[in-house]
């Protein structure tokens, strides 16, 4: 749900210090309405009530890992517009290429540097706005 025109982030982590983070980077940028997934398996709950603008994901969770959750993301029609940003402790070459290989519009890593962090957020976001314009723009 949009709030004032702020973009809407899901942040799916089981880490409660990584969603701290970003809630509090994103905070201070005070455009962002940030909503929490701890699992896999919440963000794709979450999303079927309400899309967001950007999704930042995990790649190690239990149960359901983010390269896992980014497939099942891919695979509803309604959600391979939204940009997911990949998030990791470590950035394995081979992860980082089957998360674009995916559609994956960035990765991240943790500890995150907090301008990297906003300005990927912010890019993504100014993307997927401005192709959700183009498509439903009149012609």
């Amino acid at each position: 749900m949009r709030t004032n025109g702020a973009a809407n982030v899901l942040v799916v982590d089981d880490d409660p210090k990584a969603v701290e983070a970003i809630r509090a980077i994103l905070g201070k940028m005070g455009e962002y309405n940030v909503q929490v997934a701890r699992s896999g398996q919440e963000c794709l709950h979450t999303v079927t009530q309400a899309l967001p603008d950007l999704i930042l994901l995990d790649t190690v969770m239990p149960e359901m890992d983010g390269i896992q959750v980014l497939k099942e993301l891919q695979a509803r029609t309604e959600c391979r517009a939204v940009p997911v940003l990949m998030v990791s402790v470590d950035a394995p070459l081979d992860r980082i290429a089957a998360c674009f290989e995916l559609g994956a519009s960035g990765f991240l890593i943790k500890p995150f540097d907090a301008d990297n962090l906003y300005r990927q957020v912010q890019s993504a976001i100014a993307r997927y706005r401005a192709s959700k314009l183009q498509y439903h723009r009149p012609r």
